[in-house]
């Protein structure tokens, strides 16, 4: 009984873990975006490349460490 209960956490554990599939016309939005972000980066537009992103999702840091006084 024990393995059981075992096994069934891991399955319901695995089942929320497993992104869902793409839905249709997902596709066809990414490249949308992937390309308007493109014709943006090529003309310099900075607003219209950080409206690309979500504000609650984007996440930046420096590679160089901050400079010592």
């Amino acid at each position: 009984m024990r393995k059981f209960r075992l096994a069934l956490a891991c399955f319901i554990a695995l089942s929320f873990a497993i992104p869902a599939p793409a839905q249709y016309g997902d596709k066809e939005k990414i490249k949308a975006l992937y390309q308007r972000y493109l014709k943006a980066f090529n003309t310099k537009d900075v607003n219209t490349i950080m409206a690309t992103y979500d504000p609650n999702e984007l996440f930046v840091f420096d590679v160089i460490p901050p400079q010592e006084d």
